[in-house]
């Protein structure tokens, strides 16, 4: 436990802030505590658990792509009835890059693939250099939440760029554990947006092109024009919890009365993660650049 305070005194070398669990509540008048996890070297934990009381080692509790889990019982046949080869489709859009061996993969082995996965360090810089090898204009990798890479990928985007590599676009990153899913991925896009001018074009792309947007109306079923208003094409309050439903992907914690709030599809690309439903978009943005962050999305051009 630490003073809230005190967070940016925490260590940033060998051993470092991972993750900002909770509150701990406290007596009046005292100073506010927060339960913190930190991540190191083994040599590096164990000097902290050592030189502070108050410090605890956690207990393995699930898959952490660690050696020691090649000794557990209970995962040692782990992922055994995954299919043998799990093939990417000949026509996808994004390209499998494997955490297991940090290449491009046509498809997975099955157990094999999985128990490596399980046992072995995730290779996360040679994924990424993989991926900004590939030919491409726009990049992007979203993982979560894990709260350990945000150093990983600056320093690895620079590697990359003194390579000649496509340059580091965005990344950003904010979530204490136990923030609302919808709130928290709404902050990312804000903090996207303001990084990438072309952001509300490659959402509006992704959601003509990926979502289902065939409804039925009273002239007949009619596929969503994002420019329209809802009500100019046909579009009324009963068609209204369908959209959500389909929508909800693209548009995290969206209800059937959103789309009073906005008239369009245009307008939900543009305003509903941008700061006006109530979303700190600038409190995120400060949690994103520190080391309480477990959701990462970087893009390359």
């Amino acid at each position: 436990y630490v003073d809230a305070d005190a967070l940016s005194l925490l260590p940033s070398g060998e051993a470092y802030l991972a993750a900002v669990n909770h509150d701990v509540p406290c007596e009046t008048g005292t100073e506010r505590k927060m339960s913190v996890t930190l991540c190191g070297t083994p040599e590096a934990i164990d000097k902290w658990l050592a030189s502070d009381a108050c410090a605890t080692e956690l207990k393995p509790c699930h898959p952490w792509h660690h050696p020691a889990y090649a000794t557990v019982p209970e995962y040692t046949s782990w992922g055994k009835d995954a299919p043998e080869l799990i093939h990417a489709p000949s026509d996808a859009r994004c390209t499998l890059i494997s955490s297991v061996t940090g290449e491009p993969a046509a498809c997975l082995e099955g157990a094999s693939h999985w128990q490596a996965w399980l046992t072995k360090p995730v290779h996360f810089d040679a994924a990424l250099e993989s991926l900004a090898a590939q030919p491409g204009h726009l990049y992007v990798i979203q993982m979560g939440p894990h709260p350990t890479l945000n150093a990983a990928i600056e320093s690895l985007a620079l590697k990359l760029e003194s390579k000649g590599a496509h340059p580091l676009l965005a990344h950003c990153a904010s979530m204490h554990r136990g923030e609302p899913a919808a709130a928290y991925v709404r902050a990312q896009r804000a903090l996207l947006r303001a990084a990438l001018p072309e952001y509300d074009a490659f959402l509006r792309t992704a959601v003509l092109t990926q979502a289902e947007l065939e409804l039925p109306t009273a002239d007949g079923v009619k596929k969503v024009d994002a420019g329209l208003a809802w009500s100019d094409q046909g579009i009324k309050s009963a068609q209204m919890p369908l959209l959500a439903r389909r929508l909800a992907p693209f548009f995290p914690g969206i209800a059937p009365h959103d789309f009073y709030r906005y008239g369009s599809l245009d307008a939900l690309v543009r305003g509903w993660d941008a700061g006006s439903n109530g979303i700190d978009v600038a409190g995120a943005a400060g949690a994103g650049k520190g080391a309480t962050a477990s959701l990462d999305i970087v893009g390359w051009a």
